[in-house]
């Protein structure tokens, strides 16, 4: 026998049911959507590295330093200091 009690208690656990039902089926929607994760796009390139056979050069002499990672084709440049940079790498130190 069912007292009005004991109904809006049956009633409050199948509205939660119902109600998490749908969280679930809005997070699985949500996730198919996007495709499980990821951005979407192309993974990122590799970090950028770039070497150089000696840490010192005397004055006028040059060093070929290199680039590998990252997104070619690359650009030399000078951001502060002296000397002289080609775009292949070639760099000149300045003169005494």
């Amino acid at each position: 026998m069912f007292t009005s009690n004991s109904y809006l208690q049956v009633w409050a656990f199948r509205h939660k049911d119902r109600a998490r039902l749908a969280l679930l089926a809005v997070g699985t929607l949500l996730l198919a959507s996007c495709g499980g994760g990821g951005g979407g796009g192309p993974p990122p390139p590799p970090p950028l590295t770039l070497s150089a056979p000696s840490a010192s050069l005397g004055a006028g002499t040059t060093e070929t330093l290199s680039a590998s990672g990252g997104q070619a084709p690359y650009t030399f440049s000078i951001a502060s200091g002296g000397g002289t940079i080609d775009s292949t790498g070639l760099f000149t130190a300045p003169a005494a």
